[in-house]
């Protein structure tokens, strides 16, 4: 993948923090890659209480949150690196109970 890569740490710091911050008593945090159609896949996938109260479609968008003190911009600024480099990222029915984001970066030659 042809990216910054302290841009993609900083998408990939910020859902994992969600994640993390709606499990404060622990949890199931995994991340799988593999490599699809000539895209690299990252799947976060955490067993928290999962994503409720905000529409889909969204919940990239600044300033949306369900968190009470939440700012909203973590996703959004995730979102706006990984499209910069190409790729996507969407939130998915959830695997282990809680939020299961997939991020698609096309490899690069």
């Amino acid at each position: 993948v042809m990216a910054v890569s302290n841009q993609l740490q900083q998408a990939i710091f910020n859902i994992v923090l969600n994640a993390m911050e709606a499990m404060p008593n622990g949890g199931d945090l995994v991340i799988e890659t593999e490599t699809f159609d000539r895209h690299v896949i990252i799947i976060i996938d955490d067993s928290g209480p999962g994503i409720s109260g905000v529409n889909n479609e969204n919940i990239f968008e600044p300033f949306v949150s369900t968190k009470e003190d939440g700012l909203g911009l973590g996703l959004t600024v995730s979102y706006g690196i990984i499209t910069a480099h190409g790729g996507t990222l969407e939130l998915l029915p959830p695997n282990l109970g809680g939020a299961r984001f997939q991020i698609s970066l096309p490899v690069g030659g």
